[in-house]
C-alpha cells in the first residue's frame, strides 16, 4: 500500500475491522513539488473473503452537531454482505447516521 495523504483503507475480514495505518506515508499528492519523493509501500495480505474499503475523506470528516467527528470503523455493520449491491447499501445506511449518535437511522445533517 502506498499512502499519499488519503485516509487509511479499512481491512474487513469477517466481523473484524483493521485499519490500515501506513507505517512510512509519503506526503499528499499535490506537494510533490516540494520535495524529492521518496515513497515507499507498506505490505499486507488479502485472503479469501477479505474486503477491502476505500473511502473519502468527506467521510471520516463529517460533523455532528456537536462537533464529532464520524467513527467510520466502529459504525460498520458487523458482518458485511459480500455481493457488492448489499454492501454498498449497507455501507451508505452506516454513512447516514449523525456522528455523535448511536442510532442506525438518524441521518447526517
Amino acid at each position: 500500500m502506498l499512502n499519499c495523504g488519503h485516509p487509511p483503507p479499512l481491512l474487513i475480514r469477517g466481523d473484524q475491522v483493521t485499519v490500515l495505518n501506513s507505517r512510512r506515508p509519503s506526503l499528499p499528492l499535490g506537494l510533490c513539488a516540494l520535495c524529492t519523493r521518496n515513497d515507499r509501500s507498506d505490505p499486507f495480505t488479502l485472503e479469501p473473503g477479505d474486503m477491502l474499503l476505500l473511502y473519502t475523506d468527506g467521510v471520516i470528516e463529517a460533523r455532528s452537531p456537536t462537533g464529532a467527528f464520524y467513527p467510520l470503523a466502529e459504525r460498520l455493520p458487523p458482518s458485511l454482505p459480500q455481493a457488492p449491491t448489499p454492501c454498498c447499501t449497507a455501507f451508505t445506511a452506516t454513512c447516514s447516521r449523525t456522528p455523535g449518535s448511536s442510532s442506525a437511522t438518524t441521518p447526517l445533517s
